[in-house]
């Protein structure tokens, strides 16, 4: 959580790589995501050229160092991070036009860090088309 702290009071951003393993083919017809497992290995943070504390645009020179150090380390790019300083880890309308954007085939883990509340929580969302995003489950190891 500290990456989404050391931001405040603007939301922070960065990139999720690791490893991501298709399990099946998709699952619910048209716009569905396929089954996979992703292994996160690292997190790279990149600057909020934004800097604002209800939205987030990844900083393009930091984006392309991030890219090229996933690159060298073997990973893929299985996900974006962006914190909400003041609300729940939901998507909110701007997020989910983003996705649309940035993302259309909901190819990337969409996680959220909340700083509201006592403690920080996380969710994972992937975006599929125009409906409601699809929850993903996290899964912590040791």
């Amino acid at each position: 959580m500290s990456i989404a702290s050391a931001s405040l009071p603007h939301e922070a951003c960065a990139v999720v790589s690791g490893r991501r393993e298709r399990v099946g083919e998709t699952h619910g017809g048209a716009g569905s995501a396929p089954d996979e497992t992703n292994q996160v290995l690292a997190v790279h943070p990149v600057a909020n050229s934004l800097k604002s504390p209800t939205r987030f645009a990844l900083d393009g020179v930091e984006m392309m160092a991030a890219e090229e150090a996933i690159d060298d380390a073997g990973h893929e790019l299985i996900g974006v991070l962006h914190s909400h300083p003041t609300s729940w880890a939901y998507p909110s309308h701007r997020d989910l036009a983003d996705a649309a954007i940035y993302d259309p085939q909901g190819e990337l883990i969409q996680v959220i860090v909340s700083l509201q509340g006592c403690t920080a929580s996380v969710r994972a969302f992937r975006y599929l088309g125009k409906g409601a995003p699809l929850e993903v489950e996290l899964i912590a190891c040791k």
